[in-house]
């Protein structure tokens, strides 16, 4: 890499790497060759040189002799590649992390992790309270040895850590913050139970050089390494520098979310699908579980219903209101997006008798747009309907209970819900206790 001393900015030198018609022959040496020929060390243009890398597995997964000419479809492809490389190298690179100097105490690292089953890595990115700049970058082909794509996303946190540790070592900055779009290895990280000796070992070696930072999720759409692993042509290169990627500016919260109110002031409601149970002749009938959600405290109270009648829901409401307290907005699926998708119950929500109900006492029931399930996130639509079935099923397992029971075990699961952490549980004896939803939102 040079230094241009009158515009203050980094280049690469040219390199000239011949098209496959210059070239008498494009065998597995020659594109060796002319790949290295790009030295970047911060690994900046990452994007466009993990794609030869790749390009060279595939070459070796041929069987190929050094000497041996390339098939047809990878010359295609090295062709591509060799226009996109000599573009890359035309990049400048500002010497200056920032335009203007800055004072911020809000200076931090962000390094962002990702895998794909090609390649894997991290991008690292200084930023302060007004501009983000990619600082260096790490990739690595993933091995031919089959991994799952959760251990792959583990082996970038292994490149991400040290990453962060050196450049930690050498800038100053006063914190990291580490990002990644796989939960199940952001689960691995903070997990307290026997990992196998694979993922153990990568675990320990990522919670040492990480800690005390926090690793946290991002959304693959708005994580930058993802432009690591998956090789892109050089018209997306400007992606990896040309927006903030700081934790990606979430939408703002709902008003209703934020007013002081009492809980269930505005509550999310939902139903699960059909449970089977046996009436007092022990034959089979349906039952359901309609879940109130507080939109701002997050408490839940569940309730079964043998049907989806409007009376059915009347009485579970009214033994909701009765608990809890009176909502002045009930706020649920559209009647053609709920999870049961059943005819009575998409009577019950066009029920005009129902809504006259509702009015009398103040409540005003609104519905989501159609097929937008998103807007259904304050009250954790699928996630905690999916967790009240999943308890159902350890407690019950396949058994057919009574109406009583079901009643009983739902009642039981709803205080386990209530329990939940509602923010990051670290297992750091010094970190501070879980927050979970007030006690003041389960009684009146």
């Amino acid at each position: 890499m040079l230094w241009n001393s009158r515009s203050d900015e980094i280049f690469y030198p040219k390199r000239e790497i011949p098209t496959p018609e210059l070239l008498l022959h494009v065998t597995k040496r020659e594109v060796l060759k002319y790949s290295s020929k790009i030295y970047d060390p911060l690994g900046l243009l990452s994007p466009v040189t993990i794609r030869p890398k790749i390009l060279i597995q595939e070459l070796w997964k041929c069987g190929l002799n050094w000497d041996e000419l390339i098939p047809d479809n990878i010359k295609t492809m090295w062709t591509d590649l060799i226009k996109d490389l000599e573009k890359a190298i035309q990049f400048t690179i500002p010497r200056y992390y920032f335009s203007k100097p800055s004072t911020s105490t809000e200076l931090a690292l962000h390094v962002f992790t990702d895998a794909s089953p090609k390649a894997y890595g991290a991008a690292a990115y200084l930023s302060n309270e007004n501009e983000t700049t990619l600082v260096m970058a790490k990739t690595r082909v993933a091995p031919i040895k089959c991994l799952t794509l959760p251990q792959l996303e583990l082996m970038a946190a292994i490149i991400g850590a040290p990453l962060a540790a050196h450049l930690h070592s050498t800038l100053n900055y006063p914190k990291n913050v580490f990002w990644s779009d796989s939960s199940i290895a952001l689960n691995w990280l903070t997990s307290t139970k026997t990992l196998k000796r694979f993922i153990a070992n990568r675990v320990k070696e990522i919670t040492e050089l990480t800690h005390p930072y926090k690793w946290r999720y991002c959304p693959t759409d708005n994580n930058p390494a993802d432009l690591l692993t998956r090789g892109h042509i050089i018209e997306q290169f400007d992606q990896m520098n040309g927006k903030s990627y700081v934790a990606p500016d979430p939408p703002p919260l709902p008003k209703i979310r934020l007013q002081e109110a009492p809980p269930f002031t505005v509550t999310g409601v939902d139903f699960t699908g059909a449970l089977l149970v046996r009436d007092e002749n022990r034959i089979l009938t349906k039952a359901y579980i309609c879940m109130f959600t507080c939109a701002s405290t997050r408490a839940v109270h569940l309730e079964v219903v043998p049907k989806l009648t409007e009376h059915a829901f009347v009485q579970a409401f009214r033994r909701f209101v009765s608990c809890k307290s009176i909502p002045k907005t009930l706020i649920s699926d559209n009647a053609t997006t709920f999870i049961a998708g059943t005819e009575e119950l998409k009577r019950l929500c066009e029920s005009a008798t129902l809504k006259e109900t509702l009015s009398i006492r103040g409540i005003e029931w609104k519905f989501i747009p159609k097929r937008a399930p998103w807007y259904g996130g304050f009250w954790e639509r699928s996630r905690l309907i999916e967790l009240t079935k999943t308890s159902l099923k350890k407690t019950l397992g396949r058994s057919q209970v009574s109406m009583e029971t079901l009643q009983t075990v739902v009642t039981e699961i709803e205080r386990i819900l209530n329990d939940r952490p509602l923010t990051y549980f670290s297992s750091d004896i010094r970190d501070c206790e879980k927050f979970i939803p007030p006690r003041s939102s389960f009684v009146r």
